[in-house]
């Protein structure tokens, strides 16, 4: 309502940006992949109805956190009731100045039986310097939430690949079922927010 964006006065004129879709330029970091338009949905017209049929699942994975605990998405997804994955690298600073929210957020969300996890791609080449360097960024931010790398190769790499800003959001369910359309840019900005809270309910309705 009128009252929520009164708290984001200092970005008025994202939410119209948004809505014509420039928000690449003005907000979050470009990926190097932004002209991969393959994911785009230029089939939306019928998709509406099929979309139950055709789900998008999150690509399975195999990795570990950034302190080596091993992780599979496939457990990972199905004990948390909702699994909302934040897509973001050390230099973006739209995405590190979200980290202390994205902390806010995880904590609600593990008392709703879910989880935030994130992936800092610059971690995926398994370089100790990246790592050393996503491990400090998230401490500064007070960031306890996990952060998840794993080999960027094959289905999860290509997926890795799409996500064409940053920071990107994705909402998965308890069955690895993509929920909604990814967010784009920074969870503060209202509407990106209200997108968010909507898919989370989504999914813990699934």
């Amino acid at each position: 309502g009128l009252m929520d964006m009164r708290k984001y006065t200092r970005i008025p004129v994202l939410g119209s940006v948004l809505a014509m879709g420039l928000v690449l330029s003005l907000s979050g970091c470009a990926g190097q992949s932004a002209s991969d338009q393959s994911t785009g949905s230029s089939a939306s017209g019928s998709a509406a109805q099929t979309e139950e049929a055709e789900q998008e699942v999150f690509p399975s994975f195999s990795g570990s956190d950034l302190d080596g605990n091993a992780v599979e998405s496939s457990v990972l997804f199905s004990q948390n009731k909702v699994t909302v994955v934040n897509f973001w690298f050390s230099g973006c600073s739209a995405c590190v100045d979200e980290l202390p929210a994205l902390n806010v957020l995880n904590n609600k969300l593990v008392k709703m039986g879910g989880e935030l996890i994130a992936i800092n791609t610059d971690t995926l080449d398994g370089s100790k310097g990246s790592i050393e360097t996503a491990q400090k960024i998230l401490k500064d931010n007070e960031a306890a939430f996990r952060n998840i790398r794993f080999e960027n190769e094959g289905e999860i790499g290509d997926f890795v690949g799409s996500v064409a800003a940053y920071p990107t959001t994705y909402v998965v369910d308890s069955a690895g079922n993509i929920v909604g359309d990814p967010i784009l840019g920074d969870l503060e900005n209202a509407e990106n927010l209200k997108r968010l809270e909507d898919s989370i309910a989504r999914a813990l309705e699934g």
